[in-house]
């Protein structure tokens, strides 16, 4: 489910119908278009400018581990992204 307004979703939809129109032109703008609203696509869920954040400074601590952070796949298991966050959180007094 998204949080965005009808015309924020509108708009979404038709960015990514040019996008993807750049990506392979075989196509045109109106049906790449259609298929957005046959499939009910939405944008992808906007994730929390602390928690990217997090992500990269640990990623540039981690190197090995860097495309992992940047995906988001330690998010619920990464003690240094957590502590992290709370250093965020604790600077900020929330």
């Amino acid at each position: 489910m998204t949080d965005l307004t009808p015309e924020e979703l509108r708009t979404a939809r038709i960015s990514e119908a040019k996008r993807r129109y750049g990506l392979d032109m075989r196509r045109t703008g109106y049906e790449y278009l259609a298929d957005l609203y046959e499939t009910n696509w939405t944008p992808p869920p906007k994730v929390d400018p602390d928690l990217l954040a997090a992500r990269e400074f640990c990623a540039r601590e981690l190197p090995n581990l860097a495309e992992g952070f940047r995906r988001g796949d330690y998010d619920a298991g990464s003690y240094q992204l957590r502590a992290f966050i709370a250093g965020i959180k604790h600077g900020r007094g929330s």
